[in-house]
């Protein structure tokens, strides 16, 4: 089974944005993923936040295209997006509470 790599809002703005300082090692880790053929998976929140970042008028275009491109790689099932709800994120935060010696 491809091994699955959680994207967060720094990786897709990070890949979406050409100015960003992370922006080649982004693609780089885009491309290296791609060759092992690793699953991505993200949240709706992160999506949210990625589409909030550039939420400005000359910023949209970026949002549109990083979040149709991952919902592309739903839709060919190389990646996969977990809708958050109040049970998912519930257990997520006592995982945070249960393990106060991580950073």
């Amino acid at each position: 089974m491809p091994e699955t790599v959680f994207w967060d809002t720094a990786a897709f703005v990070a890949l979406a944005n050409r100015d960003d300082e992370l922006h080649a090692a982004a693609i780089a880790v885009s491309q290296e993923l791609a060759r092992a053929n690793a699953r991505i998976l993200t949240t709706d929140a992160v999506l949210t936040e990625v589409a909030n970042t550039f939420c400005k008028t000359a910023l949209r275009l970026m949002a549109y295209q990083v979040i149709a491109a991952f919902q592309a790689s739903v839709r060919l099932r190389v990646a996969q997006m977990v809708h958050v709800d109040a049970g998912l994120w519930q257990r997520g935060w006592q995982f945070f509470l249960d393990r106060p010696d991580k950073d």
